[in-house]
């Protein structure tokens, strides 16, 4: 289990992507409409629209996970007022994980709790 970030060449947020120990993924961005898009992914490379691959990394933004993963406890999505997905709130085993649009671009947050 890996939770990544996802960063252009210019070190912004692209996306956030969860890696599961069945070798399958979650990925969140912000999709042109300004809306979160939450996506399971058969594999863990990364998807087509963040293209060309080789201007984009990932960087962990959750150290140090056990070899057995981490246990999800919850995920929470909100919408706008329209009822666009605009927010997933993700608890794991001691973190919180925050992903919102925000004007057009993903902003992450990584809370660590005992």
């Amino acid at each position: 289990m890996a939770v990544l970030e996802i960063i252009d060449d210019d070190g912004e947020a692209e996306a956030l992507q969860i890696a599961l120990l069945d070798g399958t993924s979650v990925v969140c961005t912000v999709w042109t409409d300004w809306s979160l898009r939450v996506e399971r992914r058969p594999d863990t490379e990364l998807p087509d629209y963040l293209w060309p691959v080789d201007a984009y990394s990932r960087r962990p933004i959750v150290p140090d996970i056990p070899e057995g993963g981490l246990e999800v406890r919850s995920l929470v999505t909100s919408a706008d007022e329209a009822g666009t997905p605009v927010a997933a709130d993700l608890e794991l085993d001691g973190y919180r994980i925050s992903a919102r649009s925000w004007g057009g671009r993903i902003v992450l947050s990584v809370v660590s709790r005992p």
